[in-house]
Order: C-alpha cells, then structure tokens, then sequence
C-alpha cells in the first residue's frame, strides 16, 4: 500500500462532534431502551414502566452521548494544540 499524504487533525469542532454523539447516544439507548421494554412485557401490571423506558433510555443516551462527545472534542484540542493532533491519509 502506497502511503500518501498525511493531514493532520488540529482540532475537532465541538459543535459537530456534540451533535453526533447525541445521535450515536440515541439510538443505543433506544436499542436499550426497547430491550428492557422487552423485560416488562412479562409483566402486564408494570408495562407502562417498559413502555417508558423506550423514551426514558433514548433521551439518556442523547444527553450522555452529547456530554461525552464535548468532552471528549474539547480534551482532543486542547492535547492536540500542545503535542499535535493525529495525522490520518485522506484520499
């Protein structure tokens, strides 16, 4: 594999990067969300708290994927502005 030319990531936009996580974090804990509905369903007296638990888990994963995604961005810049960021081959 022939290498080409390497550009390196001076920083990542804090913005973009939120916004993915978000999305990212919504539809695991949909996923999850849908999995513990599955676990109440059983149940037929508690199959409101399943149902919920759907939007519940969703709506985590879309705060906690957003919170994680700005720390995450804001930890790359400021460690890429002092060592360098990573270089990666764009084609």
């Amino acid at each position: 594999m022939a290498k080409g030319k390497l550009t390196e990531v001076k920083s990542i936009d804090l913005v973009s990067c939120v916004k993915v996580s978000a999305g990212y974090g919504a539809v695991v804990g949909l996923i999850l969300g849908i999995l513990v509905a599955l676990a109440f369903i059983t149940i037929p007296v508690i199959n409101i708290v399943g149902l919920a638990s759907i939007v519940f888990f969703a709506v985590l994963g879309a705060v906690l994927g957003a919170v994680c995604g700005l720390l995450k961005a804001a930890i790359y810049n400021f460690v890429a502005a002092h060592i360098g960021g990573v270089r990666i081959e764009l084609k």
